[in-house]
């Protein structure tokens, strides 16, 4: 039980945060994340909605600005030239149980990544019961993977480039189960179960000369499953005229038993044929009491349920 986050990763890279259960949070269960490039003065076209003269009168406002050694550092002149000082990079979040977090904090996820550096993993986590996206990564946020994770509930909420959400399981998580802001090129969105769930991009501008942006964004091969069926082969249907999941498929994933939590697939699972691949549940959670075993005691669809910490917005049943 925390008045802030559970775990806080700042400016430390090749770190494992494994197996623990994090609940009962007002805010973030897990927060990786540095400097941005706006700290060093420079100014991106992502972020910024100002003009760049404008952003000049008032980039010394930056309070850190004046405390930068740069005699040090040198003069960083692009977003690319900071990455060697975002030292949060080469972290693994994998095999986690995170639920009832973001409890009271507004602005916050589950588990929370910006200006963290390249290369950090968030694989193999179990979120549910939470009252926000699950996985965000927000301004500067490069090179990010994340797969395997199970979420019940919003799923990512997408920011800047080259991230890749690829081999998921999302359930209930409504409308706004991934939200891919416009400053988000070059990022990968493949091999995903979507249940109840349906991605959309965000009509927010940062910047007007990249009002195209999203069409570099790769969404493929993922499998969309409705309980009404309707909506959920209209919305296909849809993504697939604008460009969008071209092999992906709707069909229910046809796990073993997913009223007790096996989400094994069975051999005529339509989930195998766009590429999914099995996700091994048993680690995730406490080692001595894994969180799908204890929930399978408990009565897993009951422990895992989100309709009451939903959003009504979000509310569209299981």
């Amino acid at each position: 039980i925390s008045e802030g986050q559970g775990i806080l990763i700042w400016q430390s890279g090749h770190n494992i945060i494994s197996h623990n259960l994090i609940y009962d949070n007002i805010s973030h269960a897990i927060t990786i994340s540095g400097v941005r490039p706006r700290y060093f003065g420079i100014y991106d076209g992502f972020k910024w909605k100002r003009e760049y003269e404008d952003f000049k009168k008032h980039r010394n406002l930056q309070e850190n600005m004046r405390t930068i050694r740069w005699d040090e550092v040198g003069q960083p002149e692009t977003y690319k030239d900071v990455w060697q000082f975002a030292h949060a990079r080469h972290n693994i979040i994998q095999d986690n149980e995170i639920h009832d977090v973001m409890l009271v904090a507004g602005d916050g996820n589950a588990i929370y990544l910006s200006g963290a550096g390249l290369g950090n993993i968030v694989r193999r986590n179990l979120i549910y019961r939470f009252n926000a996206w699950a996985i965000r990564t927000d301004d500067d946020q490069d090179s990010t993977l994340m797969t395997e994770n199970i979420i019940v509930g919003k799923g990512f909420k997408l920011k800047h480039t080259h991230n890749r959400i690829e081999n998921n399981i999302m359930i209930n998580g409504g409308k706004g189960n991934i939200v891919i802001l416009t400053n988000s090129p070059d990022c990968s969105i493949q091999r995903n179960i979507f249940i109840d769930s349906y991605y959309l991009f965000s009509k927010r501008i940062y910047c007007p000369t990249y009002q195209d942006r999203n069409k570099s964004v790769i969404i493929n091969h993922n499998l969309i499953f409705s309980s009404k069926s309707k909506r959920g082969k209209l919305f296909l249907k849809e993504m697939q005229t604008k460009g969008h999941d071209q092999d992906g498929l709707y069909g229910a994933p046809n796990f073993v038993d997913y009223e007790n939590g096996d989400l094994r697939l069975k051999i005529d699972s339509p989930a195998i044929k766009v590429g999914f691949i099995p996700i091994d549940t048993e680690q995730i959670g406490l080692l001595d009491n894994p969180a799908f075993h204890r929930l399978r005691r408990k009565g897993f669809l009951q422990a895992i349920d989100n309709r009451d910490i939903l959003n009504t917005e979000y509310k569209y049943g299981m």
